[in-house]
C-alpha cells in the first residue's frame, strides 16, 4: 500500500513539474493550485511548498494572494472545480473570510465570488462563516 501511495504521489510531482516551462520567472507556491493555460492549464496537486518556472498568469491573479512574509509565495484561493480540480473541496456560498498562513490585509482576506463555490480549506473556525 505504502509503494502505491508514493507511486501516486510521483505521478501527481511529475505531471505538476511537466507544466513548467524554460522561462526566467520562477515562483514559489504554498500548496495545490491553478496552473496557466500557457503551460498546461488544469491543476498542481503538489500540497507543499514548492517552486515553478511560471508565474499565475493576468487570467489567474484574482485566484491567488501573494505573501511577502515569511518569504515571498503564492497561495491559490480561487474555486479549484473551475480548474479541473480532482479532490476534497469545501462548499461556501457568498463572500466569506479567507483563512492562510501568510499575513495579509483585510481585504485579501475576503473571498469575493458570488454563489455556490468551493474552496480546499475549510474556516478555521466553525464561528467565522
Amino acid at each position: 500500500m505504502e509503494a502505491k501511495r508514493l507511486l501516486c504521489t510521483g505521478i501527481l510531482v511529475a505531471m505538476c513539474l511537466g507544466a513548467q516551462t524554460a522561462s526566467a520567472d520562477t515562483a514559489s507556491y504554498s500548496g495545490a493550485h491553478a496552473i496557466p493555460e500557457g503551460v498546461g492549464g488544469k491543476f498542481c496537486y503538489v500540497q507543499v511548498a514548492h517552486t515553478h518556472t511560471y508565474l499565475p498568469d493576468e487570467s489567474l491573479q484574482a485566484r491567488f494572494i501573494e505573501h511577502a512574509d515569511p518569504g515571498a509565495h503564492f497561495e491559490f484561493v480561487g474555486d479549484p472545480g473551475e480548474y479541473q480540480f480532482e479532490g476534497m473541496r469545501v462548499e461556501y456560498f457568498g463572500p466569506h473570510p479567507l483563512h492562510f498562513d501568510g499575513s495579509a490585509s483585510e481585504a485579501e482576506g475576503l473571498c469575493r465570488l458570488r454563489g455556490e463555490h468551493s474552496h480546499l480549506g475549510a474556516p478555521a473556525s466553525p464561528g467565522e462563516y
